[in-house]
């Protein structure tokens, strides 16, 4: 008989979109200040050994050559799943993937933010 070591693949989640659902904890928070936010927490992310990723990712040919866009970016990282999507105004919503608690998050966010 036959026995898989492989460990069971993760669960499909859908992507993050900003709103509370049955796979996305989300707080919000206002006025961040910083227009480098998502590059910033990407950095920060890859820093801390998460994989990332833009949501919302549009791209347009200009006569300057091709121009990417984007509004957040989710990580997957060792102690769970985070996003960041920036709203008008200046806010940013925060997405933990469930089940997660708003203390689990913000645990997250400062890991990633401490790294280097």
């Amino acid at each position: 008989m036959l026995v898989s070591c492989a460990a069971n693949p993760p669960a499909n989640r859908p992507p993050f979109r900003g709103l509370e659902t049955a796979s996305w904890l989300v707080y919000q928070v206002e006025d961040v200040g910083r227009d480098d936010l998502l590059p910033a927490f990407e950095a920060s992310a890859r820093s801390h050994g998460c994989s990332t990723q833009h949501l919302g990712s549009e791209s347009s040919v200009n006569i300057g050559g091709e121009l990417r866009s984007y509004y957040g970016i989710s990580a997957s990282c060792e102690e769970g799943s985070i996003a960041l999507i920036t709203t008008e105004g200046g806010g940013v919503r925060i997405g933990c993937a469930k089940p997660s608690t708003r203390q689990d998050c913000d645990l997250l966010l400062r890991k990633i933010s401490q790294a280097r």
